[in-house]
């Protein structure tokens, strides 16, 4: 999987754009300022958008390449962002964070509530959740994603992932994307914004 994400991010183009995701951006612009993990972060776009408007930023991602492409933003922008190099399987945190953003973080079945659980240890108290990605819907369109419909997932999915937390908005609908060349067009999403309501 390394290889197919450095292939994707090698040309000088950004595959999927330099500008932030737009519900990630939304539900930003209401939480103070603090913490945040970013996964499967890519060439850097919501890492650095989050560092511009004064979040702490830390990320991971597999692909070099993309680590490589996300500091030269950061660099460009004039802003710092803790970049790993990491697997969701081998991802540890010695920090918690007030903010955990899944952006376009597709797993198969086998792996995706396993992974879901290990990352939401890592959220505060009183934290929150940001996520978007496509659900299995998206399957019809040809605006990005996974093919496999095992990779996509439903609102009912991730509700149950999620038990754990208040779910204060959990929908599925339909988007026009412009993100880079890689998400283009009619979208079928899910998108979740929860809290963890558990204290220490």
């Amino acid at each position: 999987m390394q290889d197919m994400w450095d292939d994707r991010y090698s040309n000088e183009e950004f595959y999927y754009g330099v500008e932030p995701n737009v519900y990630l951006k939304e539900k930003l612009s209401d939480l103070e300022k603090g913490s945040i993990l970013l996964t499967a972060e890519g060439e850097g776009r919501n890492a650095v958008f989050c560092a511009e408007i004064g979040w702490n930023v830390v990320c991971y991602d597999t692909s070099k390449v993309g680590k490589s492409k996300a500091e030269q933003l950061a660099k460009l922008r004039n802003v710092k962002i803790d970049y790993h190099i990491d697997s969701h399987k081998s991802f540890i945190s010695n920090e918690l964070f007030d903010v955990i953003a899944i952006c376009y973080n597709h797993l198969p079945n086998c792996y995706r509530e396993s992974f879901h659980k290990k990352i939401i240890n890592y959220l505060k108290p009183n934290g929150y959740l940001i996520l978007e990605c496509f659900n299995k819907n998206q399957i019809n369109n040809n605006t990005g994603g996974p093919q496999d419909i095992n990779q996509l997932y439903s609102l009912d999915e991730l509700i149950h992932d999620f038990d754990n937390l208040n779910i204060i908005e959990g929908i599925e609908t339909n988007i026009e994307l412009k993100e880079g060349i890689g998400h283009v067009g009619h979208s079928s999403v899910v998108r979740i914004f929860a809290k963890n309501n558990l204290s220490i």
